[in-house]
C-alpha cells in the first residue's frame, strides 16, 4: 500500500517539511480500583498486599523484577492514592515470604509503569494484564501506605487529607480505614464516600464495595450499574445483523470493537460463544484485521473490550473474562489502529428460503423480498437496499442491483450505511502528530463519520497529477506544490486506508470527475 503526504502552493511562499516519528502507547482507565489487605485478607490496614479489581477480575499486581512496577515509587505512589491514601512509604516483593492468602487471588496486572514521580490517578498509568506461567506470587506487591489512623466509624479522606465521620447506618474499626462498611443492599462509593442503594434488582451484603447483579447482568464499577452486554456482527457499510463481518458489543452505554490482541485469548471457543450469544449455533472462522484488509467502518467504534477468552465449557459470555474500556477511554494494550479486531462468521441456524436469521430466530422477508436456504438478509428489488429487516429506496441520483446491500452513489460520493445515504468526499491533512490544519501533512479522505488514508494504483507518480492539484483544490489551495511518500510516521498506524484507485478525467474540476473504490 502507498501512503501518500502532499505539500500545497500557498501564494508564492512555501516552507520544507521535517518528518519524525512518533511513538504512541496507550494509558489505562480508571476502570480499575485498588485495595490493600493484610495477611487475612482484610481491609482497613495500610500495608499489606496490593489487590486490583475491576468488577470481574479481583487479584494482585506482579512485577518480576522491580523496574515492572516502574522505576522509583512512583507506581507505588499512585497506587495508594487510587487506594485512599496519602503517599506510598515503601513497596517490596512478598518474596519467599508468601501469605496463604495470596494463593486465593488471580493474578490481575503486572507491568505497572506510572513514571518515576507518580501520577494523579492510574489513569494515566501503563500495565498488562499476565498471561499464564508470567508471574508467581512470590512477585507480588505490598506496600505501605501513608495516611491518617482515624478513630471508630470514621474513614481517612484523601482528597481533604482528614479523617471523616462514616454516613449514617455505616461504620468502620477506625485505624487506617478508607472505606466504611455500609448496610446490606448498598456498597461504598469510593468516589462520592458515602454509601449508595443497589440498583435495581442487584444485592449485596454488609460492607461490600460493589452490587451482585441478576444472571445476564454484570456490575460496572464507574457508573455503580448493571449493565447487560450484546453482540452483533456488521458489514463495511455499518449494517448491523450479519451472519459474517466485525464484532461489535453493545452494553447499553458504550459500543465498540472487540480486540484480540494475543492469540492465546480469543479461540475457537470465545467465537462459538460469540455466535450462539448472537444466536447462531455456531461459527465457521474468525479472523484478526491484521490478518486481512481492514475496513473503514472500524474508524466509527473505539476499542471496548480485549482479552475476550471462554472456557470449552462456556454456554454465554457470562461464562468468559474480558476487559472492558470505560468513559471514552481506551486502556487496551496492542489494540492502536484497529489491528486486532475480530472479524467473524457464524454458522446458520438453518432457515428456509423467504426468510433471515435474525439472533431471535427466523423471520419473514418483506413482500417481493425473497432470500435463499440460510440468509441473513432477503433479496430486494433493484433500487432497493437491504436495511436491516426491511427493503429501503435508494436516495435520490443512487441506483442498485438486485439483492444489494447498499447503493451505488453518483461519481464523486460514498455509500453512507449508517445513514442510508451518499455523502459528499472531502479531504484533510495531518502532520506527524495528528494536528489539522497546516498545509502539507498525511491526506485523510472522510465522508460522513468516517475518515482513512489514501492509497491505491493510479495515483503513483512523484509528480504533480491532476489528482492531486483537485486534492488541494477542494481543500481552498491553488494547487499541489509537491508529492512524496513516508512510511515512518507513527501516526499512520492510527488510520485505515479508505480511498484506492483514484482516479480523476483531464481538467477535471470536482470529486464528480474522478472515480474511486472505498475499503
Amino acid at each position: 500500500t502507498l501512503l501518500y503526504t502532499i505539500k500545497f502552493e500557498v501564494g508564492f511562499m512555501s516552507s520544507l517539511f521535517l518528518l519524525a516519528l512518533l511513538c504512541l502507547f496507550t494509558p489505562g482507565s480508571s476502570f480499575w480500583k485498588f485495595y490493600v489487605v493484610d495477611k487475612d485478607g482484610q481491609t482497613g490496614t495500610n500495608s499489606g498486599l496490593l489487590i486490583a479489581d475491576n468488577g470481574r477480575v479481583r487479584g494482585t499486581v506482579c512485577a518480576v523484577k522491580y523496574s515492572d512496577f516502574g522505576y522509583g515509587d512512583g507506581s507505588a505512589i499512585t497506587m495508594c492514592k487510587d487506594a485512599g491514601y496519602k503517599t506510598a512509604r515503601q513497596w517490596w516483593h512478598a518474596g519467599n515470604a508468601t501469605w496463604p492468602i495470596q494463593h486465593t487471588f488471580p493474578f490481575a496486572l503486572s507491568h505497572m509503569d506510572c513514571g518515576n514521580q507518580g501520577t494523579s490517578s492510574f489513569q494515566h498509568c501503563r500495565y498488562y494484564q499476565p498471561l499464564p506461567g508470567d508471574c508467581t506470587h512470590a512477585d507480588d506487591v505490598l506496600l505501605t501506605c501513608e495516611g491518617l489512623a482515624c478513630p471508630a466509624d470514621h474513614f481517612y479522606n484523601n482528597q481533604l487529607e482528614a479523617c471523616e465521620a462514616c454516613p449514617p447506618g455505616a461504620s468502620s474499626g477506625g485505624n487506617y480505614s478508607v472505606a466504611c462498611e455500609c448496610q446490606a443492599m448498598h456498597y461504598w462509593n469510593s468516589h462520592l464516600h458515602t454509601c449508595m442503594a443497589c440498583p435495581g434488582n442487584s444485592t449485596s451484603q454488609p460492607g461490600a464495595t460493589a452490587c451482585v447483579c441478576p444472571q445476564g447482568l454484570y456490575w460496572e464499577l464507574d457508573s455503580g450499574m448493571c449493565l447487560k452486554w450484546s453482540f452483533t456482527l456488521v458489514d463495511r457499510y455499518g449494517n448491523p445483523g450479519m451472519r459474517s463481518g466485525l464484532l461489535v458489543a453493545d452494553n447499553g452505554r458504550a459500543q465498540g470493537t472487540v480486540c484480540n490482541d494475543d492469540i492465546r485469548y480469543y479461540t475457537n471457543e470465545t467465537a462459538r460463544v460469540n455466535c450462539q450469544d448472537m444466536g447462531f449455533p455456531g461459527f465457521r472462522s474468525w479472523s484478526r484485521a491484521s490478518k486481512r484488509r481492514r475496513w473503514a467502518v472500524q474508524e466509527r467504534f473505539k476499542v471496548l473490550m480485549s482479552r475476550f477468552s471462554c472456557p470449552e465449557s462456556a454456554t454465554t459470555y457470562e461464562d468468559c473474562r474480558f476487559w472492558v474500556a470505560t468513559q471514552g477511554a481506551n486502556p487496551l494494550l496492542l489494540c492502536n489502529g484497529w489491528a486486532g479486531d475480530i472479524y467473524l462468521e457464524c454458522s446458520t441456524g438453518g432457515c428456509p428460503a423467504n426468510t433471515y436469521h435474525t439472533p431471535q430466530g427466523c423471520v419473514a422477508c418483506p413482500d417481493h423480498a425473497p432470500s435463499k436456504p440460510n440468509s441473513t438478509y432477503c433479496y430486494c428489488p433493484a433500487g432497493h437496499y437491504w436495511a436491516g429487516g426491511r427493503c429501503a429506496p435508494c436516495p435520490a441520483g443512487a441506483t442498485s442491483q438486485y439483492g444489494a446491500l447498499a447503493c451505488q452513489c453518483a461519481t464523486g460520493r460514498v455509500w453512507d450505511g449508517a445513514a442510508g445515504s451518499c455523502t459528499p468526499l472531502t479531504f484533510t491533512l495531518v502532520d506527524q502528530t495528528g494536528r489539522e490544519g497546516g498545509s502539507s501533512g498525511l491526506v485523510l479522505a472522510r465522508y460522513g463519520a468516517v475518515q482513512g488514508k489514501v492509497c491505491g494504483y493510479s495515483v503513483h507518480s512523484s509528480h504533480v497529477t491532476t489528482e492531486y492539484n483537485l486534492i488541494c483544490r477542494t481543500m481552498g489551495y491553488v494547487g499541489c506544490y509537491k508529492q512524496f511518500n513516508h512510511d515512518d510516521w507513527g501516526i499512520q498506524g492510527n488510520y485505515t486506508s479508505l480511498i484506492r484507485s483514484l482516479t480523476c478525467s483531464e481538467g477535471a474540476s470536482s470529486m464528480a470527475d474522478c472515480s474511486f473504490f472505498t475499503d
